[in-house]
Formats: C-alpha cells, sequence, structure tokens
C-alpha cells in the first residue's frame, strides 16, 4: 500500500513540474520583463502551488494526495493566465492610449499619421484575443490557449506602440513649435515697434 501511494505521489509531482510548471513560471517572468513591475500575484500562485505539493508529499491517502495535486495545479494555472491576462491588458491600455491622440497634434509635431486601417485592424485582433483568452483561461483544458491569446495582444499592443512616436517626443516638437512661434511674433512686435 505504503509503495503505491509513494508510486502515486511521485507520479503526480513529476506531471506537474514537467508538464505545468515551467508554462506558469515562463509566463511569470515574461510578464515581470513586459510589464517592468514584479508580479507578486504570480509569485504568490507559485508559493501556493509548492504549499499543496509539500501536503501531497505528506499526505498519506490516494484521495489526500490527488485533491492537493488538483489545487497545486489550480494555482499554476491561475498564476500563468491571471498574470499574462494583466498584462495584456496594460499593454492594451498604453496601446489605446496613444490611439486617442488627435491627429492633428501629430500633423503639428510633424509627424506621419499611421495607417488607420491598419490600425484598427490591430485593436480588433488585440480585442478578439482578449476576450478569447478570458474565455479560455477557467477552462483546464484550454488554459495554455488562453495564455497564447494574452500573448498575442502583448505583441499586437507593441506593434500598435511601434507605430507611433513616444509621447515625450511628440510634446518635445510641439514645445519647439510653440517656442518657434513665439519667438516669431516676439520679432515681429518687435520690428513693428521699430518701424513705427
Amino acid at each position: 500500500m505504503e509503495d503505491s501511494i509513494n508510486s502515486l505521489r511521485l507520479k503526480k509531482v513529476e506531471w506537474l513540474l514537467k508538464d505545468f510548471y515551467p508554462l506558469s513560471r515562463d509566463a511569470i517572468i515574461y510578464t515581470e520583463i513586459v510589464t517592468g513591475e514584479m508580479n507578486y500575484s504570480g509569485m504568490s500562485e507559485l508559493r501556493d502551488t509548492m504549499e499543496h505539493m509539500r501536503r501531497a508529499f505528506f499526505s498519506s491517502t490516494e484521495e489526500e494526495i490527488n485533491k492537493e495535486m488538483e489545487s497545486a495545479f489550480e494555482h499554476l494555472r491561475r498564476g500563468g493566465t491571471e498574470s499574462l491576462q494583466r498584462a495584456a491588458i496594460q499593454k492594451f491600455g498604453k496601446a489605446i492610449d496613444l490611439l486617442e491622440i488627435p491627429s492633428i497634434g501629430l500633423k503639428m509635431a510633424f509627424f506621419e499619421i499611421s495607417e488607420s486601417k491598419k490600425l484598427r485592424e490591430l485593436r480588433r485582433k488585440a480585442i478578439v484575443k482578449l476576450n478569447e483568452g478570458r474565455c479560455l483561461k477557467s477552462d483546464k483544458c484550454s488554459w495554455i490557449d488562453a495564455m497564447q491569446c494574452f500573448r498575442d495582444v502583448i505583441e499586437t499592443s507593441f506593434n500598435i506602440i511601434d507605430m507611433y512616436p513616444p509621447k515625450a517626443e511628440i510634446r518635445f516638437r510641439i514645445i519647439q513649435m510653440l517656442s518657434f512661434v513665439i519667438t516669431a511674433v516676439s520679432l515681429g512686435i518687435a520690428l513693428y515697434s521699430v518701424l513705427v
């Protein structure tokens, strides 16, 4: 009996660590890189995974081992999907902010306007993938597909962001233009006062 329990325990731990832990761990690390922030919720899910694995390791019945390993799996699934969803929403929000810059501001700063048709297509793709990922993330058979959907949203958001100049550069050029206008007007007023 003890040998069969040990065999089950090792089989379950190997299944989780070999097949699913790397997926969730890599997703959590990826989101930290993409967002530039520590992913505390993802790390918390990994910690909870380890706690359930510890409990499974010291469980004495097959039922307890299965229950603890199922809980460990759920924490891994949530850690990966929730982390990627959060990063996808954050990056897509930044892309949408750029889309809301008035085109007149870009024209005034002598920037080329990006292709609106391509931008609409990218925005639609990101929305579709975000919705698809949300629908798939709670399904135990499709959560890996959900993680890919969220990665697609992140990449699509980067494509949108890359089509725009940085906001700081836009502001700088507008300030340059205003400075030029103010200087030209000041010189014009000075010249007019000298001639009159």
